[in-house]
């Protein structure tokens, strides 16, 4: 997904993104690789000496690093699940990301440093606090032979240009008020405050689109 969703600065005390995965079984697989989330940030400024000329940058969210007993300060690795669909939710504090390299730091290979958004914000050069995210993408995970996985419901939220996209077949309603009703009452009735009200917003953007209403 590419857009302009805002600079860490601005967003990443708001920011909420949501996706499912699914790792099947399969024979001679890396056990560890799962579906990973990707954040990839660029500042065209790149005027801190500390990024050392280079303001381009992934943050990678994989399920290996970001099992019960996985911190910052003491990473673990951990097989995922298999042929089970696990809901991954993430924010500033909560979710546990690998860098590609940039804004100060190497590409650390898909291992440690493993940080949260907030730390990473806090370990990168003031570059990274004024670069835009502009790419959310989903991929395979690192060192994936052989893996079959797959992905669904991937959101973001408390950013410039919120989005959701469920691959599951659209459901069928009469009317635009029963799409809104329905969607509210079973995706955001468990939220509440801020959360449930960006909650709300997204299912009514996804009955405007079901019901083709600019």
């Amino acid at each position: 997904m590419l857009n302009d969703y805002g600079m860490p600065d601005n967003i990443f005390s708001t920011l909420s993104i949501m996706y499912s995965y699914h790792k099947a079984t399969n024979a001679d697989q890396n056990a560890s690789a799962a579906p990973s989330l990707k954040l990839t940030f660029f500042n065209a400024v790149c005027d801190d000496a500390a990024s050392a000329g280079d303001c381009f940058a992934t943050l990678v969210y994989e399920p290996t690093w970001n099992g019960p007993t996985s911190t910052s300060a003491s990473p673990a690795s951990t097989n995922p699940a298999t042929d089970v669909w696990t809901a991954v939710t993430i924010d500033q504090d909560t979710g546990l990301f690998w860098t590609t390299g940039g804004f100060g730091f190497v590409n650390s290979g898909g291992g440690p440093p493993i940080k949260t958004l907030a730390e990473w914000r806090t370990a990168l050069s003031s570059d990274f606090g004024d670069a835009v995210l502009f790419r959310v993408s989903v991929g395979v995970g690192s060192f994936n032979q052989g893996q079959i996985g797959y992905f669904d419901d991937v959101q973001i939220a408390g950013t410039n240009a919120d989005a959701s996209y469920d691959f599951d077949p659209a459901p069928v309603f009469e009317t635009l008020g029963e799409c809104i009703s329905t969607l509210i009452a079973d995706n955001c009735s468990s939220e509440s405050g801020r959360a449930r009200a960006t909650c709300n917003h997204a299912q009514q953007m996804t009955c405007f689109d079901l019901f083709d209403i600019p």
